[in-house]
C-alpha cells in the first residue's frame, strides 16, 4: 500500500516536471512575437529618424530664408524714398531674366574704408545671387553694404547717385556680378531670387514706376535648398533648376509664381533625397504701410 502511494506520488512529480518546461511550439511563438516586436521598434525608430531629419532640413531652409527676408525688411524700411536719387531696379526698360538684382540707398550701417573720416548713416545696399564661381559661394545670395560719407562720397571716391547720376554708373559692382569686398553672404543656399512691385492701385507689376511713391510694396520670392541636400546636388543641376523657374510677368496673380516654382521643383531631375528639401518662400515688404 505504501509502495503504491509512493509510486503515485512519483508519477505526479514526473508530470509536474514535464509541465514546468516550454514546448517547441511555445518557443517558436515566443521567438516570432519577439521578432515582430523588434521589427516594429526598428521601423518606429527609422520613421522617427526620418521625421527628425526632414524637420531639421526644413528648419535649416527656414532659417536661411528668414535671415535674408528679415535683413531685407530692415533695408527696405529705411530705404531713401526720393525721386531725385537713383534706384537700380528692374523695369520694362531694363528687364532682368533669371535671378534679379536690386540696389538702393538706405539709412543703415555700411562698410567704410579705414581712411574714412566723415561717416554718414547712409549706405548703398545691393542684393544679388552669385552666379560666378570666380568669387564667393556659387548660387548664394549676397548683400552689399557700402557706407557713404557725409560729403556724398563712398570710401572708394564715388558720389551718391543724385539724378542724373546712376548707381550703375558710379558703382557697377552693384549692378553686375563683379567682385567687391563689401559684399557678404546672406543666404548661402538661396539659389533663386525674384521680385516685383505692388503698386498703389493694387496691381502687380515688373515695371518700376517713375515715382517711388507709386510703389506700395516690393514682393520677393526666393527658393532655398538645405545645406545637406546642397552637398549632393551639383552646381550645374542647381543652375538648371533655377533656369526652369519662371520669371514673374504682369499676367500672374498673387501666389501664382510660387506655384510655378513648386511645379518646376516637382518635375526636376534632382535626387529624391534633395527634391523634398527645396523650399519656396515669399514675402511682401510695404514701403509706406500708412498709405495703404
Amino acid at each position: 500500500m505504501s509502495v503504491g502511494r509512493h509510486a503515485c506520488r512519483g508519477g505526479v512529480e514526473i508530470r509536474r516536471h514535464s509541465r514546468a518546461g516550454f514546448t517547441i511550439i511555445e518557443m517558436l511563438v515566443a521567438v516570432a512575437v519577439f521578432t515582430m516586436l523588434l521589427v516594429l521598434i526598428t521601423m518606429l525608430f527609422k520613421n522617427a529618424s526620418a521625421l527628425v531629419t526632414a524637420n531639421s532640413r526644413r528648419l535649416d531652409a527656414d532659417t536661411q530664408a528668414r535671415q535674408l527676408l528679415d535683413r531685407l525688411a530692415v533695408d527696405l524700411a529705411q530705404m531713401l524714398k526720393r525721386d531725385d536719387v537713383d534706384y537700380f531696379m528692374k523695369s520694362s526698360m531694363s528687364p532682368q531674366s533669371g535671378n534679379d538684382q536690386m540696389a538702393f540707398f538706405s539709412e543703415v550701417p555700411g562698410y567704410f574704408s579705414s581712411s574714412s573720416s566723415s561717416q554718414s548713416p547712409m549706405s548703398l545696399v545691393a542684393y544679388r545671387v552669385n552666379d560666378s564661381a570666380s568669387s564667393g559661394r556659387l548660387h548664394s545670395v549676397e548683400r552689399l553694404g557700402k557706407g557713404l560719407e557725409w560729403g556724398g562720397t563712398s570710401g572708394s571716391g564715388g558720389k551718391m547717385a543724385f539724378l542724373p547720376l546712376t548707381i550703375k554708373g558710379l558703382w557697377p559692382q552693384a549692378a553686375n556680378n563683379s567682385a567687391d569686398d563689401d559684399y557678404e553672404q546672406l543666404g548661402t543656399d538661396i539659389f533663386r531670387f525674384e521680385y516685383f512691385y505692388l503698386l498703389q492701385d493694387g496691381t502687380l507689376s515688373t515695371d518700376f514706376p517713375k515715382s517711388i511713391n507709386d510703389v506700395a510694396g516690393i514682393c520677393v520670392v526666393v527658393a532655398v535648398i538645405d545645406p545637406k541636400s546642397r552637398a549632393i546636388v551639383s552646381d550645374d543641376r542647381l543652375a538648371t533648376l533655377a533656369g526652369r523657374m519662371a520669371d514673374f510677368d504682369n499676367s500672374m496673380k498673387t501666389g501664382e509664381l510660387e506655384k510655378k516654382w513648386r511645379d518646376a521643383i516637382d518635375t526636376s531631375d534632382l535626387p529624391k533625397a534633395a527634391l523634398s528639401s527645396v523650399r519656396v518662400y515669399g514675402r511682401t515688404f510695404y514701403l509706406n504701410p500708412l498709405a495703404l
